[in-house]
């Protein structure tokens, strides 16, 4: 049996990081601010999960 692509901290860490980008872009679109600024919040946050050292 071959070994899975990503260990199963790797994935939760991705997953994890997934949740919080959606949950910041989505929040700051109802907070009123435009479609590009939410964009950019919720991609900043995903990619703070995602930063040297955490995996």
């Amino acid at each position: 049996m071959d070994e899975p692509l990503l260990s199963l901290r790797t994935t939760l860490v991705f997953l994890l990081a997934l949740l919080a980008g959606t949950t910041a872009g989505t929040l700051t679109a109802l907070a009123g601010e435009g479609t590009p600024h939410s964009l950019l919040a919720g991609l900043a946050d995903a990619d703070a999960g995602e930063g040297p050292g955490n995996g």
